[in-house]
């Protein structure tokens, strides 16, 4: 039997705040120091939306724990939690990429 909860938290209250940071950094993101125009649209769109994306599959990774109270859950929000940590990557990655080109 799995628990429902992580770090003592209901994974409802994790999927939560989860899409609440999803919602601000979509609407709250970093603005770029140099014209939109001079990055490529591929890194654009990376940075613009990449990390919302993250958030929104962590909160998937819980309501799928939730959804599924057996094994499968477990394994589904572990295959997506990690599908989140390499978006989080490329995120990451291209970011620092951006701040070099921008220097």
């Amino acid at each position: 039997m799995t628990s429902n909860s992580f770090l003592g938290l209901h994974f409802g209250v994790w999927a939560a705040a989860s899409l609440i940071i999803a919602v601000v950094y979509y609407f709250v993101w970093p603005r770029p120091v140099n014209n939109i125009n001079s990055r490529p649209m591929g890194r654009h769109i990376i940075l613009r939306y990449f990390h919302s994306l993250v958030w929104v599959l962590m909160a998937g990774s819980f309501v799928l724990r939730l959804a599924f109270s057996d094994q499968a859950g477990e394994t589904l929000g572990d295959v997506t939690a990690m599908l989140a940590f390499a978006i989080y990557m490329v995120f990451l990655v291209t970011a620092t990429l951006d701040k070099r080109a921008s220097s």
